[in-house]
């Protein structure tokens, strides 16, 4: 990703007054990127020798980070008029809010928004509101939600560590940081989007490249061991219990189109959280004893309840055409 690395690098040096310090984490050491990263004074190149995937690299490159505000930004992103000042200023006027993100476009499929935060529902879903609806016309508010976009990402360094650290190792890529943002909240934070000057988001430039089943059940594999660590004992077998039968249904229906490959995304999901059940337990004791809120005070700002109709669009695969006819863009 040496192209999209000096692209990104560079729209920084051109949008920001002053560089910031960067840490650059290449998860396949090379000398072509140490140059190309040794370039920028202000930066420091942090090589590893195996892919630690995107939790993995950040929790490499945190050690390096000696400013009180750690942002995490994708190689695969743009900056124009820098948002981070904004995002900064937000954090310093509001004390209790410890995570915050900006607002991205997604500019290989027009000018659309990416996501704005995303909500928890009662079955385990999550609720992405406002992904893929019109830039221009689309109103998206400053708020508190339940998780939001690695991709760009700004934390008090202070509170990581008092909420169990930056991400799970095991978890790769997926669902790391919807599984942060839950234990900033158990720890008495709170998550916010922040209405800033946009930033472009090439998205998925590694991903794509991933087969789709395997990461499908890698995500759903985090999910049930967040949900088994962080929720209350009666919330994360409810939670559990409603997101691996949706996962079942999903499976049944691409079974009857004639697509067996889905029961995968349900077996590896079972199958990665019984392996990790002792490590289950000992994150879950761990986590629960820095709880200070419940989840019904967390829930009452991070959860969105919807109508059948929208649980069904969501296991269709339509939910972007229904979301948009939902707020009159089409």
């Amino acid at each position: 990703g040496d192209d999209l690395l000096y692209n990104c690098l560079s729209s920084l040096q051109n949008a920001c007054e002053e560089m910031p310090e960067i840490v650059v984490v290449d998860n396949s050491a090379n000398d072509a990127t140490k140059k190309l990263v040794e370039a920028y004074p202000t930066a420091k190149y942090v090589a590893s020798e195996t892919n630690l995937g995107f939790a993995g690299g950040n929790n490499l490159g945190l050690p390096h980070c000696t400013k009180p505000y750690v942002l995490l930004l994708n190689n695969d992103t743009i900056i124009h008029k820098e948002p981070f000042t904004q995002l900064i200023e937000y954090l310093e006027n509001n004390p209790r809010v410890a995570v915050v993100q900006g607002k991205m476009k997604l500019v290989r499929q027009g000018e659309v928004l990416d996501s704005c935060g995303i909500m928890l529902t009662p079955v385990g879903l999550l609720y992405d509101q406002f992904a893929m609806l019109d830039i221009g016309k689309t109103n998206v508010p400053t708020r508190p939600v339940h998780s939001i976009k690695g991709a760009m990402m700004v934390i008090r360094q202070e509170i990581i560590q008092k909420v169990g650290g930056l991400f799970y190792n095991h978890f790769h890529s997926n669902y790391e940081e919807t599984d942060f943002c839950h234990r900033a909240w158990l720890g008495g934070y709170e998550v916010h989007f922040v209405d800033t000057y946009p930033i472009d988001h090439l998205q998925g430039q590694t991903i794509s490249r991933l087969n789709q089943i395997d990461v499908l059940g890698r995500t759903y594999a985090n999910q049930l061991f967040s949900f088994m660590t962080t929720l209350e004992m009666k919330n994360a077998i409810k939670m559990s219990f409603s997101l691996m039968s949706l996962l079942f249904c999903i499976a049944v229906y691409n079974l009857l189109k004639g697509q067996i490959s889905f029961f995968r995304i349900f077996k590896v999901s079972i199958k990665s959280l019984w392996h990790r059940r002792r490590e289950v337990y000992n994150t879950r004791k761990n986590i629960q004893k820095m709880r200070v809120v419940t989840d019904k005070e967390i829930f009452q700002h991070s959860m969105s309840k919807l109508d059948l109709c929208s649980y069904f669009h969501m296991l269709k695969g339509d939910w972007v055409n229904y979301n948009r006819k939902r707020n009159g863009l089409t």
